[in-house]
């Protein structure tokens, strides 16, 4: 079946500005099946910029089962396990995730998110999908503004970490844990 396995570094020494990392970004309705058991490793290697596992936009789509992704940030540089974010473009369909079952998301940093969904309806979904995050002001689930995040059956969601948040739920969503 399929499997994708991408590893990235967000280093570059050549430039004087620090760089973010990020394992897949889509935007413009795309849509992505990754298949059984792909690895997305991301760690961001320059303090103030941040590490992004996922990064999805504009009514795009991500299927995946039994997905592992890692994201690692060094100190003062924020990271995201999975970013879902609609403009205004895309308000009336939203991107959606579905992590079938069995996805781990790990993130570690500092002020990191295991998820964060913003935007206008746009779907987390998954069965037995396992969030941790790990960091000081280290959050496992946010989610703003006319979301709907599914966590199905058996999900767990972890947090360690000074001033950490399990779940912050902001403005009008639906949210199912």
């Amino acid at each position: 079946g399929l499997r994708l396995t991408s590893e990235v570094e967000g280093t570059d020494p050549a430039r004087s500005t620090p760089l973010s990392a990020t394992g897949i970004t889509m935007s413009g309705s795309a849509i992505a099946n990754l298949g059984t058991n792909s690895v997305i490793t991301v760690t961001g290697k320059t303090a103030g910029e941040g590490a992004y596992g996922l990064s999805i936009y504009d009514n795009s789509k991500v299927i995946a089962d039994h997905l592992t992704l890692t994201v690692t940030s060094p100190l003062e540089a924020r990271a995201i396990g999975v970013s879902i974010l609609s403009t205004a473009a895309s308000a009336k369909t939203g991107s959606t995730i579905d992590f079938g079952l069995g996805s781990i998301v790990t993130a570690k940093g500092y002020a990191i998110k295991g998820l964060s969904a913003g935007g206008t309806n746009s779907k987390i979904i998954g069965d037995s999908l396992q969030v941790s995050a790990e960091g000081e002001r280290s959050t496992g689930v946010q989610v703003d503004d006319y979301w709907t995040i599914d966590l199905g059956v058996g999900s767990q969601v972890a947090v360690k970490g000074n001033l950490a948040t399990g779940i912050n739920v902001y403005s009008t969503n639906n949210a199912l844990f």
